[in-house]
């Protein structure tokens, strides 16, 4: 694969605000669940459980898939029913098995706390809370999530000293003698870095 490209990168007080809403069970029906109930960040934002569980400890049909790539999908949810993290960021938070929310009500209650409204203001010029700005902020602040650079991607990257030999052994053994790389394969790497590893 190639790199990957560039995210759009919210204000630090748009990423601020949505990371709160995510953490947040204001956004459900019940006060109970929030988007992180389902997307524990211990977890890579995923819940660990073949299906989760929503509203009123309803089992749903599927799990919740890790965020951590989010920004970089054009279609979200595992039927692919969204396009953007826009539109994906709501849809959990109306859905009657999973948040149970209701917009307007979710509103009024951000709208009711001081310090909410000075958060909106912060991130988007005045205190006013919308269903859109509800959703940019969620969708920044997922967007601010991205997978740590392990020492293979630096290695990757031309860091020669990012493995060591120990792990270039391994490595030599990966994509030669034991055959691993004939189905594990990523980057395709033919340069002077790994013609001594086998």
């Amino acid at each position: 694969i190639g790199p990957l490209q560039q995210l759009p990168r919210g204000t630090p007080e748009a990423v601020a605000l949505g990371a709160r809403l995510f953490e947040d069970p204001k956004l459900s029906g019940s006060g109970q669940i929030a988007c992180a109930s389902c997307h524990n960040r211990e977890l890579a934002f995923a819940d660990g459980v073949s299906r989760s569980f929503g509203h009123d400890r309803t089992r749903l049909t599927r799990n919740a898939p890790s965020l951590v790539t989010a920004g970089w999908m054009s279609t979200l949810f595992w039927d692919g029913r969204a396009d953007s993290l826009e539109a994906q960021a709501i849809m959990p938070i109306m859905h009657p098995d999973e948040m149970h929310g209701s917009l307007p009500e979710v509103r009024t209650r951000l709208a009711a706390d001081p310090a909410y409204r000075a958060a909106f203001a912060r991130a988007f010029g005045d205190a006013e809370v919308t269903d859109a700005r509800i959703a940019q902020a969620l969708a920044a602040f997922q967007r601010s999530l991205s997978p740590r650079r392990s020492r293979y991607s630096r290695f990757i990257a031309g860091d020669v000293n990012a493995l060591d030999e120990r792990q270039l052994r391994g490595l030599g053994l990966f994509r030669g003698k034991a055959g691993c790389a004939s189905c594990h394969n990523g980057p395709l790497l033919s340069d002077q870095r790994f013609h001594n590893l086998g």
